[in-house]
């Protein structure tokens, strides 16, 4: 989830959804690794702007947290 909802102009959407769909647990939170940040996969895509306006609009809609 963490590398499809970060993906550079929504190109992870489609697996966002298929991950949501099939019952994703969007509070999740991980550590990212070399990283003191703990982030759920909307935190996590705020955290690497790529163009992906779409996808936080989904994680959002879709009861994601930051």
């Amino acid at each position: 989830m963490f590398h499809a909802a970060s993906q550079w102009e929504d190109g992870g959407l489609p697996m966002v959804r298929l991950l949501v769909e099939a019952g994703a647990d969007l509070w999740l939170r991980t550590k990212l690794p070399g990283e003191i940040v703990e982030c759920t996969p909307l935190g996590y895509s705020l955290l690497v702007p790529r163009d992906n306006e779409r996808t936080l609009k989904f994680l959002r809609e879709n009861g994601g947290v930051e």
